[in-house]
């Protein structure tokens, strides 16, 4: 409702006239996206500060889900050490779950990530004909793959594929890019680091006129985190599952 005029006669309280203006506009409050539905986003913006970004992602992605709810699969074959943080996470784990494999979901060189993409082209493949025989939800573990260079995500079929159905999957994937017009055409939504702030945006709709504060965690502590969450192990009996039956 709107507030009558304050005057030194108001019946009016002259305080609510000031709190009305201090709390006409919320600040710090959390910027939501929901990738699970859309299944795909392109990040673009300077590297350090796209990079800070994303990690904050993971970080949220890690903390709240345990390794039976989410498996994490990094692209990055032309990348430096920005990335070796993530070989500790116990979500980095192979999808078959076998202990005696000591490799991670972390591909940082060029034969790597054609061995992890073909992988995860076989487990789209399961899902995928899974989710035609029947209407079931989105099997776990669900995937979250980061893909960093717009060459990558050009490259392997796979990835588009899961831009396009990864929501019917469980699966959705992250594309790092140095500018927005790098930003794959396939992908549902768009985030762009400007020097005003961040924006998001679903595809096909306009940009948002208002930037918000993005998230950054750097380097050091993405390490630290991440080597203590090393401590949780799967525990499962034999290998080929596709989701482990107790986490400790």
């Amino acid at each position: 409702a709107l507030l009558p005029p304050a005057t030194a006669d108001s019946p009016v309280d002259l305080r609510l006239p000031r709190l009305a203006a201090e709390y006409a506009t919320l600040r710090q409050v959390p910027i939501t996206l929901p990738l699970a539905q859309l299944a795909s986003l392109g990040v673009a913006g300077p590297r350090p500060q796209a990079l800070g970004l994303l990690a904050a992602l993971v970080w949220q992605a890690v903390t709240l889900h345990a390794p039976a709810d989410l498996r994490l699969a990094l692209v990055a074959p032309h990348a430096g050490t920005e990335w070796e943080w993530l070989r500790w996470l116990p979500h980095t784990v192979p999808l078959h779950n076998d202990p005696a494999y000591r490799q991670r979901m972390c591909a940082t060189r060029p034969a790597a990530a054609v061995r992890l993409m073909s992988d995860l082209l076989d487990h789209v493949s399961r899902r995928r004909d899974l989710a035609q025989r029947d209407d079931a939800p989105p099997p776990l573990p669900r995937v979250l793959r980061v893909v960093d260079g717009a060459e990558v995500a050009a490259t392997y079929p796979v990835v588009r594929e899961i831009m396009r159905h990864g929501a019917s999957l469980g699966m959705a994937v992250v594309v790092l890019v140095p500018s927005w017009p790098q930003i794959p055409e396939a992908c549902a939504a768009m985030l762009d680091l400007g020097p005003t702030g961040a924006r998001w945006v679903r595809a096909g709709e306009p940009w948002p006129a208002a930037a918000f504060q993005p998230d950054h965690v750097d380097l050091a502590l993405s390490d630290r985190l991440a080597r203590r969450l090393a401590a949780i192990r799967l525990q499962e009996v034999g290998g080929n599952q596709d989701v482990p039956r107790q986490v400790r």
